[in-house]
């Protein structure tokens, strides 16, 4: 593994080590910006004891995103999978389905979520629907990057000329071409997801990370707010790091199509 690959941890150590220094200088204050292993043993203490909240034990809430979490992105995998495949084998379907991406990608998708509200109610699918639409939207976006450019290498041209069937187009010029901006769709997308399912559990349900996150806000829990803040920003930093990962294993793909 190349030292490089760790350089953006050692920054993030640097960054916390230093906020730790400023903590315990004073130049910091404590009252609003805790040490980072006070808000570390704090958030371990959650996560050790189980401790009660209002609405539950603390890994209820932990699971209840986790499980929606995982119920948006697998929806949003699906559906970006089907979408560009459909796309790539139709060209009325790609040019459709960029139009609907393009007109829907600047909507604030936190904007629907009164609508979905609506139809699904308070403790149904609303949130996993609304970071379901987000994480898509950017999957498909960054998809259909790469089918364009697979038109533009001439890729698709190649294929209609040999005549190849449904079949041998997925498996040898599809699959593999969009699967570097798959993985990097699904970077994004799965952030995004996390963003939306938080900000969906802040406004309406029970269970939930956003639901703690907010409690801590409005019972002026200092310390269990920089934990949850700390627990969701740890989330987003091991997806992108795991992808990070598998997409230096895909850069001779990214190369060779």
């Amino acid at each position: 593994m190349k030292i490089k690959s760790f350089s953006g941890v050692l920054w993030l150590l640097v960054l916390l080590i230093g906020t730790e220094l400023l903590a315990m200088t004073g130049v910091l204050d404590l009252r609003f910006f805790p040490k980072p292993s006070t808000v570390f043993v704090r958030l371990l203490q959650m996560f050790s004891s189980n401790e009660a909240t209002f609405s539950g034990r603390f890994m209820d809430h932990v699971l209840a995103s986790t499980w929606r979490l995982l119920w948006a992105l697998a929806g949003a995998s699906l559906i970006t999978l089907l979408l560009s495949i459909g796309a790539g084998l139709n060209d009325h379907l790609r040019r459709l389905m960029g139009a609907i991406v393009a007109f829907l990608y600047p909507l604030p998708k936190s904007a629907i979520l009164p609508l979905l509200l609506l139809v699904f109610g308070i403790e149904g699918m609303a949130q996993i629907v609304l970071a379901m639409a987000g994480g898509a939207t950017l999957m498909l976006a960054t998809v259909f990057a790469g089918l364009n450019r697979l038109d533009a290498a001439g890729y698709l041209e190649i294929a209609r000329v040999m005549h190849l069937n449904k079949r041998a187009k997925v498996q040898r010029i599809l699959l593999p071409g969009l699967l570097p901006e798959f993985m990097h769709g699904f970077k994004l997308g799965s952030s995004y997801a996390l963003v939306l399912l938080i900000v969906a559990e802040m406004v309406a349900t029970q269970f939930g990370v956003g639901v703690l996150l907010w409690a801590a806000w409005d019972q002026f829990k200092i310390l269990d707010l920089y934990a949850m803040l700390y627990l969701i920003c740890g989330t987003g930093f091991l997806f992108f790091g795991t992808f990070d990962f598998f997409g230096e294993r895909f850069a001779d793909s990214q190369r060779s199509v």
